[in-house]
């Protein structure tokens, strides 16, 4: 996790949308469904937010309940990143002196 906040720090979220629009057989189940994903996409949108940073003026979270339809779940995610393009060249030599061990951590994550 300090490795994935030392990337992700000079990274700045411009416009976080997210629109999710929810339908099930039943209205009951619509709405539970919607207090569900407000609840998940909550949990989501603060990791977003304790790990990038984010301007809070253009954002918008919408989970919209469809009970007309059946069977339906639409998710439209628009994210503008802005971040110095010196920091891609750090990544990548990141990545490129720290592939061993990238590798292992996903074998012994894979294997479990």
């Amino acid at each position: 996790m300090k490795t994935i906040r030392k990337i992700a720090k000079p990274i700045r979220i411009k416009k976080f949308r997210l629109y999710t629009e929810v339908a099930l057989q039943d209205a009951a189940q619509t709405a539970l469904a919607v207090g569900v994903l407000w609840w998940f996409w909550g949990i989501i949108y603060g990791q977003f937010a304790s790990l990038f940073k984010i301007a809070k003026s253009a954002n918008n979270l919408a989970i919209i309940p469809n009970y007309r339809e059946q069977n339906l779940l639409n998710i439209d995610l628009s994210c503008i990143l802005e971040f110095p393009l010196g920091h891609i060249i750090i990544i990548i030599y990141y990545l490129f002196t720290n592939a061993e061990k990238i590798r292992l951590f996903i074998r012994r994550v894979s294997n479990e």
